[in-house]
Formats: C-alpha cells, structure tokens, sequence
C-alpha cells in the first residue's frame, strides 16, 4: 500500500500533467464550428415545442453587458412546402467566436422557466448528413416562401424544382417576407381567392392561395390551408390579430387559424 505521502504526490504530479483540480471544474467549452447557411453562417438549434418564440428571448439569456456584442440571425425551422413551424430555432452567427462565447454564456438559461439546450448542429465532417440535411432544407423552405409571396402559380411551379441554392440573398429579406406571411387554416373549400380578397377587401392582401386542403372524415367538414401575401407586416399583423380563432360566416365548421411565419 502507498503512503500517504506518495499518494499525495501521486495526485500533485498528475495535476501538474493534465491542469485540472477537483472542484475547479471549468464550465467553458469549446464547440466546433458548423456551416448552416451559405453566407457561412455557424449554428446552433433549440428543440422546443413552443411556436411564439421571439429572437430577444434568446438575446434576454445573455448578461446586460453581453446583449450588445454578440449578434446572430433568429430563425424557425419551418416545412418547407406548408411553412409549419417544426419545433426548432436556429440561432446563426457570423463567426466562431461570437457562437462560441454565446453558447458558454447562456448554458444556464432559462426561457419561461425551461432550461434551454442549445445544440451545435453537426459539423460537416462528421458521419451523419444533418448538416446537409438542414441547410437544403432551409435552402428549400426559402425558395418556396420566395415563390409563394411573388405568386400561387410561381409557388406550384417551383415545387418541381429539385434545386436547393439559398434562393434569398440575405436573411433579413426572408425574415421580412416572413413579416408579411399569414397561414390561414378553415376557410371555405368552394371559395376562390378572388371571392376571398373580396371579402376581407380592408386589409391590404397582396393576393393569396389554398396550398393544401383534406376531408377529416368528420361528416362533411374539410380542412384547408391558405397563404396569404400582404403588402406590408403591418396588416399581417393585424389580420392575425382580428380573426385568429373566429368563425367564417358564423360556421362552426369554420373555426379560422392564423400564423404569423
């Protein structure tokens, strides 16, 4: 059996070797750097069932001191055919170091009382493709919300397109097509959009279009999904806020659904 004394300098001499002490733990970690977008943008993900989310709630778990230094684009993963939100926020920063310090610093957060985990996406190098997998489908979910806002026909034509090249230049041009984009659930099957522009003919509706539509088998009740383009956020805004939750024409079949992308 060792003495005390080697035991001792057993532990000093490893110590010295590897600079860690028991109880000194650091909690700093470094994460490897992983390309989301194609301006290089490195991310991270939050897997959250919540879809009301803002970007300041992730600015909020940073330190008053830090808010102002570190930057990065906020964005919801969506469907890319239907624009449903799919349960995960991606946070995209500029460069290593900013991602870096922001993951080290918001470990210990709390969103609505909920830790957060913020996830590196996999880096390209690794085995697994959710790298890839992940930036084709932003890529993808960006050309068809750029088709649907300039029209219904350039939306359906261009969901034959196999290409999956960042169709927005920047992030702030998708986040601002966001800003004007509505999902409308439960509107009329026999309605045109023509007859729908006219009947909400106070809001400023660029034009808009059913992109889905199914029978529940509830009697003869079906369910639709409509896009609706505005000209400006403002009466997206608005239109949310006056019809989310009403009934079309008093039809209790009828219950509409608004979302804000």
């Amino acid at each position: 059996m060792k003495s005390s004394k080697k035991v001792i300098t057993d532990i000093v001499s490893r110590i010295s070797e590897s600079g860690k002490v028991v109880g000194n733990k650091s909690n700093s970690k470094k994460i490897n750097p992983t390309v989301i977008s194609s301006n290089n943008a490195l991310g991270l993900y939050y897997k959250c069932y919540n879809p009301l989310l803002i970007k300041q709630d992730f600015v909020d778990l940073l330190p008053r001191d830090q808010r102002s230094l570190i930057d990065f684009d906020f964005i919801r993963k969506r469907d890319p055919k239907y624009f449903q939100f799919n349960d995960t926020y991606y946070l995209l920063f500029k460069n290593y170091p900013d991602m870096n310090k922001y993951y080290n610093e918001t470990m210990m957060g709390k969103i609505n009382k909920m830790r957060v985990k913020l996830i590196p996406l996999t880096d390209k190098s690794a085995k697994s493709n959710a790298h890839d997998k992940t930036m084709n489908i932003l890529n993808k979910y960006s050309m068809n919300l750029s088709n649907a806002y300039d029209s219904g026909d350039k939306y359906f034509s261009g969901l034959q397109d196999s290409s999956t090249k960042m169709a927005i230049a920047s992030m702030d041009k998708l986040i601002d097509i966001e800003s004007k984009s509505l999902l409308v659930w439960n509107l009329p099957i026999k309605l045109s959009s023509p007859q729908i522009q006219d009947t909400f003919w106070f809001y400023d509706i660029k034009h808009c279009f059913r992109m889905y539509w199914n029978n529940n088998n509830i009697g003869s009740k079906l369910s639709t999904l409509h896009y609706f383009a505005f000209n400006n956020a403002n009466e997206a805004e608005k239109f949310k806020n006056n019809f989310h939750g009403t009934y079309f024409n008093d039809d209790p079949n009828q219950k509409m659904l608004v979302e804000r992308l």
